[in-house]
């Protein structure tokens, strides 16, 4: 019996040993584990981060291209109406002369009352007042969005 409760208690003295040792592996693994779960989740949400940015980069560009196509458009559809009848073009001071971000602007004036189309070869263009107007406040328009999507894009 005395060899049993011997025995009995050197298995209690090593179960304390292992014990003691599981317990410090513990304490000092538990915060190096914590660290590395942090680490992890912060680099899985910088990597989601950088495929929004890159989504959202890649969005603006595409929109930006949209600007600068539209844009070119409207300034070849104005280009062309200033070609067809060059008495419509007076240089007007706006309120864009005083920015200084901003680039004189040629204005085209409607000299008479009602409109008057010209024809470029195939198709005949109406040169109405408002409607050049409107296309001025169209080009205006885009290219506000355009210098908004190019201020953003640079930061």
């Amino acid at each position: 019996m005395a060899k049993v409760l011997d025995a009995l208690w050197v298995l209690l003295q090593e179960f304390t040993v292992v014990f003691g040792f599981l317990s410090v592996v513990y304490k000092v693994c538990k915060p190096l584990f914590e660290i590395a779960s942090e680490l992890i989740l912060q680099l899985w949400s910088s990597q989601q981060r950088q495929k929004h940015n890159q989504h959202e980069r890649r969005r603006l560009m595409r929109r930006l291209r949209k600007l600068q196509q539209e844009t070119e458009s409207y300034q070849s559809l104005i280009q062309q109406r200033m070609l067809h009848n060059p008495s419509l073009i007076s240089y007007t001071s706006s309120h864009d002369e005083n920015r200084e971000d901003l680039p004189s602007r040629i204005g085209i004036d409607d000299p008479g009352a009602g409109d008057e189309t010209l024809s470029s070869g195939v198709t005949t263009h109406s040169t109405s007042g408002t409607e050049i107007r409107d296309h001025n406040r169209e080009i205006e328009r885009h290219t506000s969005a355009f210098k908004h999507v190019s201020r953003r894009w640079e930061r």
